[in-house]
């Protein structure tokens, strides 16, 4: 192999380890993402699951009382 076909191929693999560190920055910014939505997703779920909690606790104590 000469000398300009060993640039030539070091050239494509430094290309080609440049698109991978940037495909794998855009994953890990979709992953970082689809985490903070998920994160979000359940505190909402959270609340509303403790909320229906507290009424349904509170429709059993006036049940009782009644």
């Amino acid at each position: 192999m000469n000398c300009k076909s060993s640039l030539v191929m070091q050239a494509i693999l430094l290309a080609a380890i440049k698109l991978l560190n940037y495909a794998l920055r855009i994953v890990t910014i979709l992953g970082n993402n689809i985490s903070a939505t998920l994160r979000v997703y359940n505190l909402k779920q959270l609340s509303i699951n403790l909320i229906l909690r507290y009424l349904a606790e509170s429709e059993h104590d006036h049940n009782q009382i009644a």
